[in-house]
């Protein structure tokens, strides 16, 4: 039995350890939430974010249907 409570001691140290671990793994450049907004944005304007390239032809939505 004391192996058991020894084990499970060990277990529920690594799993706090981990857990910290991975919540302080935070991107030195993260964006904000206005930031973020601002890039959609920007992209919808531009059409960016639709203007993909059509797998059969090859050729964008813009160079398709104009725009």
């Amino acid at each position: 039995m004391k192996t058991t409570y020894t084990a499970a001691i060990a277990l529920a140290l690594v799993t706090l350890v981990t857990g910290q671990a991975m919540a302080a793994n935070i991107p030195a450049e993260a964006k904000t939430r206005a930031q973020v907004r601002a890039e959609a944005v920007a992209a919808q304007r531009s059409l960016d974010a639709r203007d993909t390239k059509d797998e059969f032809t090859g050729m964008s939505n813009r160079e398709m249907f104009g725009g």
